[in-house]
């Protein structure tokens, strides 16, 4: 029996009631942040509301003392926006998404959150994380891929404010720009399925290249995962692979033990 299958979740049957992901947007807060998006509307950050209009397209919102203000009015905790026009997005900071933004406090700072349903994370995901002229199959592949990161992280931090960011340290996510009617074909086409060990999702890693060789989950991260196993593969060194380190002598005299020999790399 192969350890590794791939379960589809069953899809839910409103908007509301589908699988979310919470995003950090930038990930480094900033002392004032404005969302934009037609009718704009505010709530608590919750689930279900209740939002309330605010009669504007923008607000502002900073960080002040041991609370944020929006729009110079004073908010308790985290609080949540949303457009009345489900077919326009939200701008935040300088990216455009689908779902509700969350600003929350983050030390003396203000931290701006995407929720979204996980089936449009993925595709704009895979907008950052593979070129969208690559054949289809892969996208494919890439989608069940994101899709089972962004599972297994979200119950990771299952209760917690944020969920992933959205640089290269978790998933490359920068909104509805980067996705393509290529990528959301692939998304459709994989709805809800995602790669399992035990029933549980795995830690689905990926990469750009590894130089014709992965590495095991023991080697690469310290912890013994029998899915991630080291395999040959076809990747060929690219511009994207190539590096270049410049290391001072007394480094390098630490690193090999303070010999004077001389010392080539090739």
């Amino acid at each position: 029996m192969r350890p590794i299958v791939v379960l589809t979740l069953v899809a839910a049957a409103s908007a509301h009631a589908a699988e979310t992901v919470r995003i950090a947007m930038g990930e480094r807060p900033e002392r004032e942040v404005v969302i934009r998006g037609k009718g704009l509307q505010l709530g608590a950050d919750s689930e279900d509301g209740p939002f309330v209009p605010l009669n504007r397209d923008e607000v502002r919102i900073r960080h002040v003392g041991d609370s944020m203000e929006v729009e110079g009015t004073q908010v308790d905790g985290p609080v949540r926006f949303r457009t009345s026009d489900t077919e326009h997005w939200l701008r935040a900071g300088t990216t455009e998404v689908r779902g509700e933004v969350v600003a929350l406090p983050r030390g003396s700072k203000v931290l701006l959150v995407n929720v979204l349903p996980l089936e449009d994370y993925v595709a704009a995901v895979l907008g950052g994380e593979m070129p969208v002229a690559f054949p289809m199959e892969a996208l494919k592949a890439q989608a069940v891929a994101a899709r089972t990161y962004a599972l297994q992280r979200k119950i990771e931090a299952l209760g917690q404010p944020v969920h992933l960011g959205s640089s290269v340290l978790a998933q490359v996510y920068g909104g509805v720009n980067r996705e393509n009617p290529r990528t959301r074909a692939a998304t459709a086409a994989t709805a809800g399925q995602i790669l399992t060990f035990r029933l549980a999702p795995i830690e689905a890693y990926f990469h750009a290249s590894c130089e014709g060789n992965t590495e095991t989950g023991l080697d690469a991260l310290g912890r013994d995962l029998p899915y991630l196993q080291s395999v040959t593969c076809e990747c060929r060194p690219g511009v994207s692979t190539r590096w270049k380190a410049d290391v001072d002598a007394g480094t390098l005299e630490r690193a090999f033990g303070g010999g004077r020999g001389e010392l080539r790399v090739a």
